[in-house]
C-alpha cells in the first residue's frame, strides 16, 4: 500500500488565529516520537502527512459530542461570508429551533444546550448558505 491508499483515520480542525500559509504553521515531525503510520496486520509503514481541505467550500460538520446529553456544538464551513440558517428538525419535519446567523468565510460554529430543544431522541440539523444545504443527524438522550 502507499499513503494515497491509506484513508483518513484522524481529523484536526484547527482555527487560524493569524492569516497566513498553514503549511509553514503546522508541521508533523519526529522530534518528539516517530512519524509514521501502520497498514493491516502486515504492519507495513507508511508516511504521515498533513492534508488540506480546500477553504473555498461549503461543508456541515458532524455535531460534536454526538450523542449528547447536556450540550453539543454545530459547525459548518462557509466559502464565502454571508448568512447561514441552521434548523433543527425532529423526526416528524418539525422545526424544534431555527438560528439564523451573520457568518464568516470559513469555520463557524454554534452551541446548542438541550433546554433549547423540547425532544429527545433522533434530531436532524441543516444547514443553509447561498445555494448549499446539507443536513445531519443527532441524537440527544436522557
Amino acid at each position: 500500500a502507499n499513503a494515497e491508499s491509506v484513508s483518513d483515520i484522524m481529523t484536526l480542525v484547527v482555527k487560524a488565529t493569524a492569516a497566513g500559509d498553514a503549511a509553514d504553521m503546522i508541521a508533523i515531525t519526529s522530534d518528539a516520537v516517530q512519524a509514521e503510520a501502520y497498514v493491516g496486520n502486515s504492519l507495513e509503514v507508511v508516511d504521515v502527512a498533513l492534508a488540506s481541505r480546500d477553504a473555498a467550500a461549503y461543508e456541515l460538520h458532524q455535531n460534536e459530542p454526538n450523542p449528547f446529553k447536556a450540550f453539543t456544538t454545530v459547525s459548518w464551513t462557509m466559502a464565502e461570508a454571508g448568512t447561514a440558517t441552521i434548523t433543527v428538525y425532529d423526526v416528524a419535519g418539525r422545526v424544534i429551533k431555527r438560528v439564523t446567523n451573520d457568518a464568516v468565510a470559513g469555520l463557524n460554529s454554534l452551541n446548542f444546550t438541550r433546554n433549547e430543544f423540547n425532544a429527545t431522541g433522533v434530531l436532524y440539523y441543516q444547514l443553509e448558505a447561498g445555494n448549499y444545504t446539507a443536513t445531519k443527524k443527532m441524537i440527544l438522550i436522557d
